[in-house]
């Protein structure tokens, strides 16, 4: 069991209560083709065995897949993008993959310009994990160069790892000031094929795809994501790349109208959420339930939340973690 202070409680509680992602709760949902749908790609029963087979097969079969997960607000959509990262120590060794995650909801996209730096600020962190570094550090500067297309990028990032503060700074206010968009693909390309030569696989977790095509009236920066990202990467690595994105189905379905080429190789590709089933939603009632008595040693009675509380499973939800959060908080 996990434990949280009193702060943390509230508001992961909170959270849950306006159907926003949190980690208080996680359900390995079943595979039934009415409430989660996915192709039949493997013999599976749950999210997570899917997902689990989604990264061996990247790295057994040496393919790149690029995997959507669509559904309404509040249908889990973030919380399993989170979980592909907590599940791949379970297939395959933390050294063995190099993992980019970016929240498009926390980038500007009204100017280009500010579109990459939100984007660098995401991918920065990457390149200055010791994981990356033990990788950039085993190779010479002709196979470098060849990976980064240029010596500019190569000399930064080893400043980054420079023992001179100075060096550092300057190099961190290069890749956060002075990218511009066609660095940050090369820098981008430079960190896929490094690790591929590694043999090592790249897992690229995108949240809140809908954000960029809700916004993005003109569709410029929607086409520099979906087809010279996305498209580009699965197109020129057909190998040991694995992207899953998060979208809501309506902003999803407008990619097929505008960005058809895209569209082509994901359709059918989807995991699909749909409503929680009434059994899973009496299973989330019970794990708030014990994780807050849990958390407050039996100060609260299951017993009162069931006497005191009627109605439908939705009314039930609403009103138990509100009760919950009054009577111990």
């Amino acid at each position: 069991m996990v434990f949280f202070t009193r702060i943390e409680l509230i508001s992961k509680l909170n959270r849950l209560k306006k159907g926003l992602p949190t980690d208080l709760i996680y359900l390995n949902r079943e595979i039934n083709n009415t409430n989660v749908q996915v192709p039949n790609d493997y013999d599976i029963s749950t999210i997570d065995e899917f997902l689990e087979k989604d990264i061996q097969s990247v790295l057994s079969l040496q393919t790149s897949i690029i995997r959507p997960i669509l559904g309404m607000f509040g249908s889990g959509k973030s919380t399993i993008l989170n979980r592909i990262e907590t599940l791949v120590p379970k297939v395959l060794s933390p050294e063995k993959c190099i993992i980019l995650k970016i929240n498009l909801e926390n980038v500007p996209i009204l100017k280009r310009e500010e579109f990459v730096k939100g984007l660098m600020k995401q991918i920065l962190p990457v390149i200055e994990k010791e994981n990356f570094r033990n990788i950039f550090e085993k190779y010479d500067q002709e196979k470098l160069v060849n990976a980064f297309q240029g010596v500019k990028i190569l000399k930064n990032i080893n400043n980054l790892y420079s023992k001179n503060e100075r060096d550092r700074i300057e190099a961190k206010s290069f890749f956060l000031d002075e990218v511009g968009e066609e660095l940050i693909f090369q820098l981008i390309e430079g960190i896929v094929k490094l690790s591929i030569m590694d043999e090592k696989i790249v897992i690229i977790l995108v949240d809140e795809l809908e954000s960029l095509i809700d916004k993005d009236k003109e569709r410029v920066i929607t086409e520099i994501i979906v087809s010279r990202f996305f498209r580009g990467l699965i197109d020129r690595y057909d190998n040991s790349v694995y992207i899953a994105i998060t979208c809501y189905k309506e902003s999803y379905d407008l990619l097929k109208d505008n960005f058809y080429k895209f569209y082509r190789i994901v359709e059918g590709h989807e995991i699909k959420l749909g409503d929680l089933s009434d059994k899973e939603k009496l299973e989330l009632i019970q794990r708030v339930l014990d994780v807050t008595m849990e958390y407050t040693f039996g100060k609260l009675n299951a017993h009162k939340i069931l006497i005191e509380l009627k109605g439908t499973l939705e009314y039930y939800m609403d009103k138990s973690i509100k009760l919950i959060v009054r009577e111990i908080f």
